[in-house]
């Protein structure tokens, strides 16, 4: 039986299961992570190292235990970059100089103890501009790690409902018309992804946005709507719902035979002509 329930994690308990594919950035209709810029992530750092609040990670968990975001992947892999990818905070950040507080040390590194037995705590600060996690002092690791996020988990939720609930939640969070033209597309949303793990999407000359924003989904469907249903052409924004409805998996096999033939042949000259447009 499905329900809901709240969990709060500290990040670094957060991140490990990220890592460890406990929790997963990858459902099948969800758009691509590390869509934010610059100062965007660096700004959500620093609300962090700051205890400010930062909103609930929404997550949809299946039968078999195998948790997918829901609501929250750019929050998610952008805390990911920070600690495990060597990301550095944006020179342009609003406030760049955290205060904190730190034990009191000698000149040998001893904590130092006042006369009632108490550690002696000093206010210091650090300015984060260009910072790494791993060039940020050990008290702000710590608290980074240390950070309290609430998680709100969908329990027992089959794919298709989490895919819907994926839909629902970003209608209203700046997706790209391909990017929910794909969220109607998750019978074959999976197969979509595997296919553009080939090479001849690696090579081909798409930019870092167009990776991003669904227009490379939204080219495999395309394809298939031309090789299969061109007399039935969809305008972008019904083009997924119209695919999801009358494609099939042998249609998908088709396209990546065709694909796999070009990869063959292809050239640096050849990806050239592969645009997003034509």
């Amino acid at each position: 039986m499905a329900k809901i329930r709240r969990q709060t994690f500290t990040l670094e308990m957060y991140l490990k299961k990220m890592k460890n594919l406990d929790i997963r950035a990858d459902q099948d209709v969800q758009r691509m992570a590390n869509q934010w810029n610059s100062n965007m992530a660096s700004e959500l750092i620093i609300s962090i190292l700051n205890d400010e609040y930062v909103p609930p990670i929404i997550l949809g968990m299946e039968k078999n235990s195998q948790s997918w975001i829901i609501d929250g992947l750019q929050r998610s892999s952008t805390l990911m970059l920070f600690r495990y990818g060597n990301l550095k905070i944006s020179p342009s950040v609003e406030e760049p100089v955290i205060r904190y507080k730190a034990k009191a040390r000698d000149e040998n590194g001893n904590v130092l103890i006042d006369g009632c037995g108490d550690i002696v705590w000093e206010d210091r600060e650090f300015d984060i501009r260009r910072k790494t996690f791993e060039r940020m002092p050990e008290e702000l690791q710590n608290k980074f790690n240390e950070f309290q996020l609430e998680t709100v988990i969908h329990e027992n939720y089959s794919m298709e409902q989490i895919s819907r609930l994926v839909r629902r939640f970003n209608f209203n969070k700046g997706m790209s018309i391909a990017q929910k033209a794909f969220t109607f597309c998750d019978v074959y949303a999976r197969r979509i992804r595997e296919i553009l793990k080939r090479k001849f999407f690696i090579e081909a000359p798409y930019t870092n946005a167009e990776r991003k924003n669904g227009t490379v989904e939204r080219i495999l469907m395309e394809s298939v709507m031309c090789m299969f249903h061109l007399n039935n052409w969809k305008k972008s924004s019904q083009i997924g719902q119209y695919v999801n409805e009358h494609s099939s998996m042998e249609e998908f096999n088709t396209l990546e035979n065709c694909i796999e033939r070009l990869e063959n042949i292809a050239t640096d000259d050849t990806y050239s002509l592969f645009t997003s447009r034509d």
